[in-house]
């Protein structure tokens, strides 16, 4: 089965539910936490390490957002904007996912046709700044 192949609905449910998780999990541990009205994320720790399902993951706070890698597996979940709405994506964020998930040399092109079929058939839609979210 070639990668494509494996790109699903089911695929982007569980990057959000993991994206969200993540979140969840973070301010978890790091309470003071806020989100601004730009979605600009302010936390004190620049890196560190949070627990989700039994599995430690590293956190590294950039620019507006938090790349989180798993340290058992090397996924990575990068988000970058709209932290109060998790349930949104970005075609580059999802990218960055499936390839760690997959360790393929997946293309952008082939996410992005990918989002846009999704899009067509109605089982998600588009939200502001190049988002996307499940219908």
């Amino acid at each position: 089965m070639n990668i494509r192949e494996k790109l699903t609905i089911e695929t982007i449910e569980d990057y959000v539910y993991l994206q969200s998780s993540l979140f969840d999990a973070f301010i978890k541990k790091y309470p003071g936490v806020k989100v601004s009205k730009t979605g600009y994320l302010s936390v004190n720790e620049k890196d560190g390490f949070i627990i989700l399902n039994n599995q430690e993951w590293s956190f590294h706070k950039h620019g507006f957002g938090v790349h989180f890698i798993c340290l058992s597996n090397g996924v990575v979940v990068d988000n970058d904007r709209e932290f109060d709405k998790p349930t949104l994506f970005c075609a580059r964020r999802l990218f960055d996912y499936l390839r760690s998930v997959y360790k393929s040399d997946l293309e952008i092109d082939s996410v992005e046709e990918f989002i846009f079929n999704l899009q067509s058939s109605g089982k998600i839609s588009k939200a502001p700044e190049n988002l996307y979210k499940l219908v």
